[in-house]
C-alpha cells in the first residue's frame, strides 16, 4: 500500500514585507485617530457643559457621530492613496456630512421645519452630482 496524495501541495502566494507594512500602517493610522477624535469631542462637550452650563438634551445623538468619523476616515484614506474626487470618495464625504448634519440638528434641538427641507435639497443635489460625474 502506498501513501501517495493525488493532490499537489497547496501554493500560498508570498507577500513582501512592504505589502504587510503598507496594510499595517493603513489599518493603524485609521483605527488610531477615530477613537481619539471621539474622546476629544466628548471632552469638549463635557468641558462646555461644566464651564457654561450648556446642556445637551439629546445626548444620544452623539452616537450618530461614530460612523461619521469612519466615513471621513475612508475619504481620507482614499485621498492619501492618490484617489481623485471619484465616486467612492464623494460617497464617503457625503455620508460623513449628512450624518454630521443630522447629529447637529438633534444635538442642538434645531427645528425640522427648516432643516428637513434643507436636508432633502442637499440629498437631491448629491444624487445629481453622483449621476453626472464619473
Amino acid at each position: 500500500m502506498t501513501d501517495q496524495n493525488p493532490l499537489p501541495p497547496p501554493h500560498y502566494p508570498q507577500s513582501s514585507d512592504q505589502d504587510w507594512q503598507d496594510h499595517s500602517s493603513r489599518r493603524h493610522s485609521t483605527s488610531r485617530w477615530i477613537p481619539g477624535m471621539v474622546l476629544i469631542a466628548l471632552g469638549a462637550i463635557f468641558l462646555l457643559n461644566n464651564l457654561t452650563g450648556f446642556e445637551l438634551h439629546n445626548w444620544w445623538a452623539l452616537f450618530i457621530l461614530i460612523p461619521t468619523f469612519g466615513s471621513f476616515a475612508r475619504a481620507w484614506d482614499l485621498h492619501q492613496h492618490g484617489a481623485s474626487l471619484d465616486r467612492q470618495m464623494r460617497r464617503a464625504l457625503f455620508r460623513g456630512v449628512l450624518l454630521t448634519t443630522l447629529a447637529v440638528i438633534f444635538l442642538l434641538d434645531l427645528s425640522w421645519t427648516i432643516f428637513g427641507p434643507v436636508l432633502l435639497i442637499l440629498l437631491g443635489g448629491a444624487m445629481l452630482v453622483t449621476a453626472f460625474l464619473p
